[in-house]
């Protein structure tokens, strides 16, 4: 949607407005919520696109909407994102998501035309603004690092930089020095030097933060640009359609690796991986193992889901649906994990081989056009842009920067310069012209505003069970079911941890002896995460609390096997079975356990006195 200028001094005044929101929506934050970045974003991106399309369409006229090949394909990426709603487990994950997906693509449309309407008024504005939330982030990691008592992997860990977590800053960082590379080269007089500058200070961050999967992101940028340079040299001119021809070589060969190759390499690697690691060694590669194992797990997901995939956001609702992982944190200490650290694999589980494909469709797309711009007119800016992308999505092969809002809007935007300079001046694209009535622009604030209202639901959620957390430690069973009823909302069921509300709701109603209400909500729980173990074996305690016998064995029974070493239903099982006198069932349970209790060698004995 192209903006017609005013004739007055407001001439500028979206650009100073999408600036802006792009800076606060980078770096606001807040500790009143669980997730001190991630909701507090979503919340501001959310009511900054609402303000900016109420400003855009009630002030200013014909405005327009260019449709080419790639708005298509993310357009139709994020409606299969929305449209999955439908066939998700937990339909809250998936509205959120869903929201969020879809300002990512507002923002698109909207950066992509306010740079074909504004050009190079606007690229210079959204560079500086990049460099200054760069800057501002920069002086916060740095005032972190000069906290830890030394650098060390360890202590690194503590640092949380904007964007709360170490690995996450610093793919963020990697994102901010492709802006800054092509900022050295457009910007001028001193904002080239302030770009030079962060390039320097950006490389410096990143080989004190030690974040190896960033490491591999630059050096993908760099050789990728070296080869590319190298090829231009040899290769003068490229015709459209042989660029059409290896992108589609290229998505197949995505496809077959994806769907063939990754999972057998992936088992392959399980069965010989190392068994002892060095964890303070930068080599080290006791967290890559682990995520390995994470990914061929992921693979259950994809071919349970192969078509349409799990659902936007619902991975690690589906994640353990046969059984969790044999990960000793995982199984023994309740630690969970809310993404494979694979985008690509995220995508692929989530979305399926449809969605997956809508997914590549969309970014070789942007890449091969680049190339072919490349190679029939070298400019220095194609090379950044496809080394930039190629870098980011290394990284994300190995990591999950999709999750964070950030890192998404530097993402989309340098698509969008990306899809303007492949389109400026180049007579194989082609793209139609449509004219936007107001009423229908008008009505886009619709959607815009009900995504807002969902964000401050999500929001709302996470402020209210952080202050249930703090009344469950002190045992106030009371005050613990009343803020799980102010958290929740057909937006907010589970917590960050996908552990369900109405789970902590059961337990304050179980402490109470409110066995009947305990009931109903381990059944929402289950509902809304049919594959807890923690949710299943509480269900099935309140079950046996109600004499329901048999259906608390099948909810023990389905508890135990997604968590082998979970021994709490295990222990249960046995408990039902030596009061029905069936003693050699109690014995199998029993001894099936895991770990060692005096509950387990009580049973032990009572089974054996029994069968004398």
């Amino acid at each position: 949607m192209p903006f017609a200028p005013l004739e007055n001094k407001l001439t500028h005044f979206p650009v100073y407005l999408f600036s802006i929101g792009v800076l606060i929506s980078c770096l606001v934050f807040t500790n009143v919520v669980l997730d001190t970045t991630l909701a507090t974003r979503f919340v501001f991106l959310s009511f900054f696109l609402a303000v900016f399309i109420f400003y855009n369409s009630f002030f200013l006229k014909n405005i327009n909407f260019y449709l080419d090949f790639f708005s298509i394909f993310y357009s139709g990426f994020v409606l299969f994102c929305v449209s999955s709603i439908l066939w998700s487990a937990n339909v809250s994950l998936a509205i959120i998501e869903s929201s969020k997906i879809s300002l990512f693509l507002l923002v698109f449309i909207l950066a992509n035309n306010l740079l074909w309407h504004y050009k190079d008024y606007f690229l210079t504005a959204l560079l500086k603004t990049i460099l200054v939330i760069f800057f501002i982030s920069a002086i916060q990691i740095i005032f972190q690092l000069t906290a830890l008592p030394e650098i060390s992997r360890n202590y690194l860990y503590n640092l949380a930089g904007s964007s709360g977590h170490k690995n996450l800053y610093s793919s963020f960082i990697f994102l901010c020095s492709v802006f800054s590379f092509i900022g050295f080269l457009y910007l001028h007089k001193k904002w080239k030097y302030i770009s030079a500058i962060a390039i320097i200070i950006q490389l410096v961050l990143i080989v004190i933060l030690q974040t190896r999967t960033v490491w591999l992101g630059y050096t993908g940028f760099f050789i990728s640009a070296a080869t590319i340079y190298f090829l231009k040299t040899k290769i003068r001119t490229i015709t459209f359609k042989r660029t059409l021809l290896y992108a589609a070589f290229t998505l197949l060969f995505l496809n077959f690796f994806f769907i063939y190759t990754c999972p057998r390499l992936l088992s392959i690697y399980n069965k010989h991986k190392p068994e002892i690691y060095n964890s303070q060694n930068v080599t080290d590669l006791a967290t890559g193992s682990e995520r390995v194992l994470i990914w061929e797990k992921t693979y259950d997901i994809i071919n349970n889901h192969f078509w349409f995939g799990a659902g936007a956001n619902n991975w690690q609702i589906v994640f353990p649906a046969s059984s969790l992982p044999n990960i000793y944190p995982v199984q023994d200490l309740n630690v969970t994990f809310q993404r494979p650290h694979n985008d690509f694999l995220w995508i692929f589980s989530q979305y399926g081989i449809i969605g997956f494909n809508l997914f590549l469709l969309f970014t070789l797309s942007i890449i091969f056009m680049l190339y072919y711009k490349l190679i029939n007119h070298y400019s220095m800016y194609y090379l950044v842009l496809i080394s930039g992308i190629t870098g980011f999505l290394i990284i994300s092969f190995f990591d999950f920067p999709k999750e964070r809002i950030e890192h998404n809007i530097l993402y989309v935007l340098l698509l969008v310069i990306s899809v303007f300079y492949i389109k400026k001046e180049e007579t194989a694209i082609h793209f139609t012209k449509f004219k936007i009535p107001s009423f229908v622009s008008k009505m886009t604030l619709l959607p815009v505003a009900a995504i807002f209202y969902f964000s401050l639901l999500n929001f709302k959620g996470e402020y209210f069970t952080k202050k249930m957390y703090i009344e469950r430690f002190k045992k106030k069973d009371t005050n613990v079911i009343n803020l799980c009823n102010a958290a929740m909302s057909f937006c907010y069921t589970v917590d960050p941890t996908t552990v369900p509300i109405y789970w902590y709701r059961g337990n304050a109603n179980a402490n109470l002896h409110n066995y009947p209400a305990a009931l109903s909500d381990f059944k929402c729980a289950v509902h809304v995460h049919p594959f807890n173990h923690y949710v299943l074996n509480d269900l099935a305690s309140a079950y046996f609390m109600n004499n329901s016998i048999d259906s608390a064995k099948f909810f023990y029974k389905k508890s135990a096997t997604i968590n082998p070493r979970f021994d709490e239903p295990k222990l249960n099982l046995a408990a039902i079975y030596i009061n029905e006198g069936n003693y050699r069932e109690a014995e199998k349970w029993n001894e099936s356990i895991f770990h060692d209790s005096e509950r387990r060698n009580y049973y032990r004995q009572l089974i054996k006195n029994k069968n004398k």
